[in-house]
């Protein structure tokens, strides 16, 4: 495409411009005609045939006589991402440029001419093969699914979305809940570790924030839980539960295991500080998280530091620890 685009494809009428004398002969039509890149990829006999099949299937103007230019002009018009026959429009071209130029080629270089049907069953081949990675479907009308039946693509129907409410919920009565999270701009890139301690009316007892540097996801979220341990020492309390939206890391604490080397001495203080204390853990939504994923993000902007008043927190963090204390939901989209 970048060379026909460019005017660089080998054709007779190139080699000419170039001047090396030659005597021209399409191969692709029955009156061996002059070749140029419209001939070949355009308004020769051949090409006409295969353009004016596409145009039938997809509905797209035949535009006889113009240019190859115009033509994929033409469909790029057309083309939308917002569903599979709109970005056929947009593939097309490409896809029929090169099985007419390979076409062309094999009947100059080898002596194989293939057939309008032979081409034609290609070009729904190389469709059907891209096919895979096209987005899903969305609204599709009777003449798109038509488009579709054509080169065989599966009609797959968008899956339907369900929106859950997902709430905080208070520890037990003389517990505190630990909620931690790790944030990473770039995973690896700027990280942040920070978490919240409540009592069981859903009260504020300490916030925390901690830049973690150049690091990943997952190691800020064990840097996140570490911290949380520590101002739980601080504060001397011994019944806890613990909740995090990272199932990875729940699963090291339930195997007593860590899975990244580099972090075996963070671990083992983790390990030290989970001795002699009752505690629980659980996994929640990352919506029900939102507090210590608030305090996250401040420490992956180079914020470090522990509040123990709402008045010394930002807004938004403030107005989360409001809305899980009155039970309020958050809003969870799931298919």
């Amino acid at each position: 495409m970048w060379k026909a685009i460019h005017g660089c494809l080998p054709v007779d009428s190139r080699i000419r411009d170039i001047d090396i004398p030659i005597v021209s002969r399409c191969d692709c039509c029955l009156n061996y005609g002059d070749e140029d890149l419209n001939h070949v990829l355009a308004r020769g006999d051949f090409a006409e045939k295969i353009w004016r099949i596409c145009s039938v299937v997809l509905g797209v103007p035949l535009m006889e006589g113009s240019s190859w230019r115009q033509r994929v002009d033409c469909w790029h018009r057309r083309a939308s991402n917002s569903n599979r026959p709109g970005q056929l429009f947009g593939l097309l071209p490409a896809i029929i440029t090169w099985q007419l130029w390979g076409r062309r080629c094999k009947a100059r270089m080898e002596d194989l001419r293939e057939s309008v049907h032979q081409v034609w069953c290609s070009i729904k081949y190389w469709v059907s093969w891209i096919a895979l990675k096209l987005k899903d479907v969305n609204g599709l009308t009777r003449r798109d699914e038509a488009i579709l039946s054509c080169f065989t693509l599966p009609l797959n129907s968008p899956r339907k979305e369900i929106v859950i409410p997902v709430t905080w919920k208070h520890p037990n009565p003389g517990w505190v809940k630990l909620n931690v999270d790790g944030c990473s701009l770039g995973n690896p890139g700027s990280s942040g570790a920070g978490g919240i301690i409540r009592d069981y009316k859903g009260d504020l007892v300490c916030g925390f924030a901690a830049a973690t540097g150049h690091n990943s996801n997952n190691f800020a979220e064990v840097m996140g839980l570490l911290h949380g341990l520590r101002h739980i020492d601080q504060l001397g309390l011994l019944f806890v539960e613990i909740e995090m939206d990272s199932m990875l890391v729940l699963n090291w604490l339930r195997t007593q295991r860590c899975g990244l080397w580099y972090m075996e001495d963070y671990w083992e203080e983790i390990q030290s500080r989970l001795a002699n204390r009752h505690v629980s853990f659980a996994h929640c939504y990352r919506e029900s998280n939102s507090v210590a994923d608030g305090f996250a993000k401040m420490g992956a902007k180079g914020i470090s530091g522990s509040w123990s008043s709402l008045s010394e927190l930002p807004a938004s963090i403030r107005g989360n620890i409001r809305l899980d204390r009155g039970g309020l939901p958050y809003i969870r989209k799931v298919r």
